[in-house]
C-alpha cells in the first residue's frame, strides 16, 4: 500500500469509526504507529481536518468527517479530455492510464449509486 493509498485507507477508518487510537489505526492499516502519527501529520499538512486528541485517538476536527468527494460522468470525461489533450507526447502514456483509472472510478461510484 503506497502511502497516498494508505492515508485514504485512514479517511476511511476514521469516517467510519469517529475515533481511533494510534493503536487502532496502526494494526487495521498494518504498519507501525509512528506511522500514523506521520500520515496524520502529511493529511493535517494537506489541509484534512485530522487531529488527534490526547488520551482519545484520532478523529476529524470538530467532529466533522471529510465529504467524499464524487464526480459525475461528465466531470469524468472533462477531466479526462483535459489530460489527453494538455499532455506533452511523452506524458502520454502516464496520462493515458490515469484518464482510464477516472473512467473506471467513476463507473465503479455509478454502480454504487
Amino acid at each position: 500500500m503506497t502511502p497516498s493509498e494508505r492515508r485514504v485507507a485512514m479517511i476511511r477508518v476514521l469516517r467510519a469509526c469517529g475515533c481511533c487510537t494510534s493503536v487502532e489505526l496502526a494494526e487495521r492499516l498494518g504498519v507501525a504507529q509512528r506511522t500514523i502519527y506521520r500520515d496524520a501529520d502529511a493529511l493535517w499538512a494537506a489541509g484534512l481536518p485530522v487531529v488527534g486528541l490526547p488520551g482519545s485517538g484520532f478523529t476529524f476536527e470538530d467532529g466533522e468527517p471529510v465529504a467524499a468527494v464524487s464526480l459525475e460522468g461528465l466531470e469524468v470525461a472533462a477531466a479526462v479530455e483535459a489530460l489527453r489533450r494538455y499532455a506533452e507526447p511523452w506524458e502520454r502514456p502516464v496520462w493515458e492510464a490515469l484518464a482510464k483509472r477516472l473512467v473506471e472510478a467513476a463507473a465503479a461510484c455509478a454502480e454504487r449509486g
